[in-house]
């Protein structure tokens, strides 16, 4: 008897699975909640793997999108899928990674995302032209995000870090070899920290800062230092005067602070 309910227990299992990978992904979207300002369109194949050929993020277009769903997930009460996108962005965005919901929200892991660091510039309020060589690279470890009711989700939990693989930055004035810059990054209960260095044979620089959302406000700090180095360019040393007294270490201090 055990064994013919275990039988007709794993028959349905198998057929409902099979209806779940089989309904189409165009029909499933209609249900599924989204972040508001995140669309996605042009949605073909299926839930168990298919694509949407434009998706765009506050009207910026991230690209195609395409997903191969993980079947075993289920078990656990969840939808996870490995998913690719970036072809076709206007951003040059490119990425991969797993996405999946769950019981405790939305969530993101094992995620690498990279775009050119000359777009992510050209997106801030900067005092003068600045041009930055290479790519931006954003990568995940975990991120669970939920109440998308909200104008921006919220992030509840969350482990990453950014990396700058460039080396050069271009001012009318003078170039800076940076080197790479690595950005460490954590959030709880919707506050962001970052922690950031960089080392060169021309400038050294630290810093520490927190990102606060609140609705659809997000507030700001940071706190941190630059030193010139032994070969720090003579024409940029001229500019220090305007940025005070160095410590006895012979660095800088910075701090940051508003609303955005």
């Amino acid at each position: 008897m055990k064994r013919i309910l275990l039988v007709s227990v794993l028959i349905v299992f198998t057929f409902i699975a099979s209806i779940v990978a089989h309904m189409p992904a165009r029909f499933v979207m209609q249900y599924v909640p989204v972040p508001r300002g995140l669309s996605i369109d042009h949605v073909q194949g299926s839930l168990w793997q298919g694509s949407a050929q434009q998706v765009s993020w506050q009207g910026a277009s991230l690209g195609q999108l395409q997903w191969d769903f993980h079947a075993l997930s289920l078990l656990s009460g969840k939808a996870q899928a490995e998913v690719r996108f970036g072809q076709g962005s206007t951003m040059g965005l490119r990425g991969h990674g797993i996405i999946g919901y769950g019981f405790s929200g939305a969530y993101v892991k094992k995620t690498i995302a990279s775009l050119p660091a000359q777009f992510a510039v050209d997106q801030l309020a900067l005092p003068l032209p600045l041009d930055l060589e290479g790519q931006v690279e954003l990568s995940i470890e975990q991120l669970l995000v939920n109440e998308f009711d909200q104008p921006i989700p919220r992030c509840y939990q969350g482990v990453g870090a950014v990396v700058w693989s460039g080396n050069k930055a271009m001012t009318p004035i003078a170039d800076l070899d940076l080197g790479p810059v690595v950005v460490n990054i954590t959030c709880e209960d919707n506050l962001v920290s970052a922690k950031g260095e960089q080392v060169s044979e021309q400038v050294s620089a630290q810093f520490d800062a927190t990102l606060a959302v609140n609705g659809n406000q997000f507030t700001y700090q940071s706190k941190g230092w630059f030193k010139p180095e032994a070969e720090f360019p003579s024409t940029l040393s001229a500019q220090l005067k305007w940025l005070g007294s160095p410590d006895n270490q012979g660095r800088y201090p910075l701090s940051f602070n508003g609303t955005l």
